[in-house]
This record gives C-alpha cells, sequence and structure tokens, in this order.
C-alpha cells in the first residue's frame, strides 16, 4: 500500500543528546525517559515514574517490557538486569502491604531482593510524539500521519505587559531568555501591538518619562507572551529588570489550551481507498496476529484510518468529528461497538497488548542510539493475557 498524507516536522522522532558516563546510573536514564515521555502530560489517576529501587545504581544491562508481572520481574533477575523499564506500571493500585501473596507483592520482592530499580512510563508514553502512536504507525508501516486527539492542557498564563518603544527589544528578550514565549519547537514567539499608556506621576515617584502631578501620553508596545506556571516567577524577574519603568504595568491571564506536540492517536490516510477487509488483513500480518475482531462491513472501502494503541474507545466523537472510515484500537466494548457501527464507523479490535506490545522494541531502540554502551533486553516473557482458537 501507498500512503501520502501531511506529516507535522514535531512528529519526526525524537532524539536527545546524552553524554556517556563510565558508570551510568538509572536515574540518567529516567531523565531521558522523562525528556521523551514528560511526567506533566501523565493523565489524572495514573502511577507512574520510578517504582522501586536507587536512582543512583549504576546500570549495564537494561530489561524492557510491556506489563510488569511476576514472571517479569524473574526474567529481569535471571538475566541479571539491573533496571526494568516498563509500559504499564507495577503500582496501578494502592498497595495496603507487600508479600508473596500479591502478583504486586511478588513482583517489587524480586525485584528488591535483586537489587533492582524499575521505571514505568505509561499515559505519558502513550500521547508522546516518539511514543506508543509512532511506534504502532511504524510497524503498521505508515510513515505519514496527523494526530488525532490532543489531550495534554499544560498549566499556560498569557503574560502581557507594556514597554516604551525604544525598549521593547530589550525586554522581550529578557522575558525570552527566561522562559517565556515557547511554543513547540519555537522560542522567544510573542504578539505586539502599539498604542499609548496614561498616567499621572504622584508625588515620590520617579517617572522613566512625565512630570510630576502632570497627565502623560506616552508611545507604548502591548507585548503578549505564553509563559508555564513553573516559568511565571522568573519570567516577571526578569521582566521586571529590564524594563524601565519603576513601577510596571503587567495582566496574567489563564488559559485552557492543549499542547500541539502531545496526542492520543492517530489519522493516516491512504493514497487510495481499500476494501476494508484488504486492510485487516495487512494489520494482522504486520502485526504478527492469528485472528482480528472487527465491526461492520469488511468490504466497505476506507480510506481515512484512525489509529490509536491500547484502549481508543472512548475517542469515538473525536474519530467521527474528524470524518474517519475506521478505528483500529483495543478494548472495544460491546456497546461501543454498536454505537459505532450505526453511525457508520467501522473498528477493528487489535488487543490492548497486541497494540501496544510495538513499543518495547522502538524503546529498546530509541535507549540503545542513546546509550551506546549499556544492554537494552526486550522481555521474551507473553504478558498477553488472551488466546485465541
Amino acid at each position: 500500500m501507498h500512503f501520502c498524507l501531511i506529516y507535522p516536522a514535531r512528529l519526526r522522532n525524537v532524539h536527545f543528546a546524552v553524554l556517556q558516563e563510565e558508570n551510568m546510573k538509572a536515574g540518567e536514564i529516567i531523565s531521558f525517559m522523562e525528556k521523551m515521555a514528560p511526567p506533566e502530560t501523565i493523565l489524572p489517576g495514573d502511577r507512574v515514574g520510578l517504582q522501586i529501587g536507587d536512582p543512583d545504581r549504576e546500570v549495564k544491562s537494561v530489561l524492557i517490557a510491556l506489563t510488569p508481572t511476576a514472571e517479569v520481574a524473574e526474567e529481569s533477575a535471571k538475566r541479571g538486569a539491573d533496571m526494568l523499564i516498563t509500559h504499564h506500571p507495577i503500582l496501578h493500585e494502592p498497595v495496603d502491604s507487600i508479600s508473596p501473596a500479591t502478583e504486586t507483592g511478588r513482583i517489587l520482592l524480586t525485584l528488591a531482593e535483586a537489587g533492582i530499580t524499575a521505571f514505568s512510563s505509561h499515559t505519558n508514553l502513550d500521547g508522546a510524539p516518539d511514543g506508543v502512536t509512532a511506534a504502532l504507525m511504524a510497524k503498521l508501516g505508515f510513515s505519514r500521519w496527523e494526530l488525532l486527539y490532543h489531550h495534554h492542557t499544560p498549566d499556560l498564563k498569557k503574560l502581557v505587559t507594556f514597554i516604551p518603544h525604544e525598549h521593547i527589544e530589550k525586554v522581550a528578550k529578557a522575558m525570552g531568555d527566561a522562559g517565556a514565549g515557547v511554543i513547540g519547537d519555537y522560542s522567544h514567539c510573542s504578539f505586539r501591538l502599539e498604542g499609548t499608556g496614561t498616567y499621572i506621576p504622584m508625588e515620590g515617584a520617579t517617572p522613566y518619562l512625565g512630570d510630576i502631578g502632570k497627565l502623560e501620553k506616552a508611545g507604548e508596545v502591548r507585548l503578549e507572551v505564553l509563559v508555564t506556571k513553573k516559568a511565571l516567577p522568573v519570567v516577571l524577574a526578569a521582566m521586571f529588570e529590564s524594563h524601565p519603568y519603576e513601577e510596571v504595568a503587567y495582566d496574567v491571564y489563564p488559559l485552557e489550551n492543549t499542547d500541539q506536540r502531545y496526542a492520543m492517536g492517530a489519522i493516516v490516510t491512504l493514497e487510495k481507498a481499500l476494501p476494508f477487509k484488504a486492510l485487516l488483513a495487512d494489520v494482522k500480518k504486520k502485526l504478527g496476529l492469528s485472528a482480528v475482531k472487527y465491526s461492520g462491513d469488511a468490504g466497505k472501502t476506507v480510506q481515512r484510518i484512525a489509529v490509536c494503541g491500547g484502549s481508543g474507545s472512548n475517542l469515538l466523537p473525536v474519530v467521527l468529528a474528524k470524518k474517519c472510515d475506521a478505528l483500529l484500537t483495543g478494548d472495544i466494548k460491546y456497546h461501543f461497538a454498536l454505537e459505532a457501527v450505526r453511525k457508520g464507523l467501522l473498528l477493528a479490535d487489535l488487543g490492548h497488548h497486541d497494540s501496544e506490545l510495538p513499543v518495547v522494541e522502538h524503546l529498546a531502540k530509541r535507549l540503545k542510539e542513546n546509550f551506546p554502551d549499556i544492554e537494552f533486553i526486550s522481555s521474551e516473557v507473553d504478558t498477553n493475557p488472551f488466546n485465541y482458537l
């Protein structure tokens, strides 16, 4: 099959330069993972990150698995891994006690006894530009796609201030250097509008322009920039330091923007429409599936396909709004399928496990590229609980 679609530059594989040291620590690998899939993009209730162990542990070998099970923990120990990285978290539910009586207890005890540091990246990896979606799309042979659902709403503010013309470049640069105006892969982004500011300096004031007791009309530039809540104090300090006025007028507005870099799922538009059953046969072969459960008329032609690894049933309104012909995902429920078919959307249930499994090899490759002196091993344990006759 051939595909032709606009592929935004921001979706290209993300690489991070890492300085190699003789004694690489688990914390350095965790830092890389958190750049690849930032913690701030984690969905509520997702217990990810460092699960157990010491981030200062020296690492020479890492086992990568989709789901942490007692068998995966035992595999990590037997194969001499210093670190275990999984997509699904070990601590997905609150733990009251750690004992061999529970699956979570057995996992934690095995890892602790072997001194293995465990880390997971779940919903943040689901929505990362080079995460679960990129891995699945590459496995399916799609090289160009658009993002499906932007889910991450960063804690952004809009900062507005008013600056005399002759100082606009100095203040704007200082604020940009402090972290304001970052939009995707662009820094120092701003909007500027000329206007007139008015004020009357009172007794005790030391005005940059104007005289005590007289109305001053000053030509100013309204400068608007985006800034994260975390960066706001530093940006404000830079603004105050570089601004010529002794009393700086400024506004801070809350925003509900979504970050366009992060999204759940993708949409691919085929260069030429084809029968749904032909697409299913190709997907089945590329993912190595023994069967594909589907809904709708398999003979119907499709061209615009939504794809979401794991569980994408909740994206039905988005998929329909974006006029897709079919949705490939996992964990499709009965009533969801009924509703989708009634609305003319074809479905294919690839399974939660199988639709996310490509991310294991994908992670191993990315990590090896950045940490060439460390051994990265893909787990050989089959953690898919389902079988087909």
